[in-house]
């Protein structure tokens, strides 16, 4: 296991980036002006470095990572902080604090969805 979680709340409009493909994660402590569009999680450690071919798992549902923007493994260290995009192939425009993982729709989320990184 490289990271597990689980979520323990979701902001109000979170729902319009899950229905573009997008999770927006951030640990207990999310800025103010982000906090409606954010999947809340529980802070945990990161125990191995993050790469593509690894699986994101949303309550058993498995995605292959793709890509990993440069900073996405230590925001989501230090500040639970990451954007999860579901695309169809490998994109050139993965964010620097996000994984894109191969996928089209993402599982409903819900308080206490359990998140990982796996080998």
């Amino acid at each position: 296991m490289i990271f597990e979680t689980k979520v323990t709340g979701i902001g109000e409009e979170a729902k319009y980036f899950f229905e573009k493909g997008q999770l927006i994660t951030f640990g207990e402590h999310v800025l103010e002006t982000l906090k409606d569009f954010c999947c809340y999680i529980e802070l945990r450690p990161v125990e191995k470095k993050i790469k593509p071919g690894q699986k994101f798992v949303i309550d058993g549902n498995s995605f292959e990572i793709l890509d990993v923007g440069e900073i996405a493994e230590d925001n989501l260290k230090k500040l639970g902080h990451i954007v999860i995009k579901f695309v169809q192939e490998k994109q050139t425009d993965c964010l620097a604090g996000g994984i894109c993982v191969k996928g089209s729709k993402i599982p409903e989320l819900k308080v206490g969805t359990k998140i990982s990184i796996e080998e």
